[in-house]
């Protein structure tokens, strides 16, 4: 499943090896104005890092989302959805932690956990929480941010999807 996303995702974007999960089927015949028509969609989550080749392709542009809006055809209540999914289903998974890149602190988690799920969360309550859910592991490596008295641990996601019995 996917399959076809990651294909088109190498080939005209230069992305390989994302996230990537099947959003919905969206049909009508208002969709197109030649005419009735079906798309699956699928939407896919990486660090920023990770587009730098597809920003190189003439006429891509990244906008953040709260802006991304006159799209052709349907694709303005496309994106609405991806980022209703991503909301819903980051409250109860470890899917917001795809925009990181391999290793990341606690902070940086939370931070990424925020930005998604769009409220502020209580840090204390944030990290008791992801470690009790066991989707973490630690690398053994510390890094010191800019403006820390000490450096903060690594950690990386254990492998395989994680979805928590309670929210984040």
């Amino acid at each position: 499943m996917g399959d076809t996303a990651r294909r088109v995702l190498s080939t005209k974007a230069g992305l390989t090896d994302l996230y990537v999960e099947q959003l919905s089927t969206f049909s009508g015949a208002d969709r197109d104005p030649r005419g009735w028509s079906a798309s699956v969609a699928y939407f896919s989550l990486s660090p920023r890092e990770r587009l730098e080749p597809a920003l190189k392709i003439e006429g891509l542009e990244l906008k953040p989302v709260e802006v991304a809006e006159g799209m052709p055809f349907d694709h303005d209540s496309i994106l609405a959805a991806a980022v209703a999914r991503l909301r819903g289903k980051g409250a109860y998974s470890d899917l917001p932690a795809r925009f990181l890149g391999p290793t990341f602190t606690l902070a940086e988690l939370h931070d990424v956990y925020e930005i998604v799920l769009d409220e502020k969360l209580n840090i204390d309550a944030f990290r008791r929480k992801v470690i009790e859910r066991g989707f973490l592991e630690e690398t053994g490596e510390k890094r010191r941010e800019p403006g820390a008295n000490r450096p903060s641990l690594l950690y990386r996601l254990r492998k395989g999807h994680s979805v928590f019995d309670r929210r984040v």
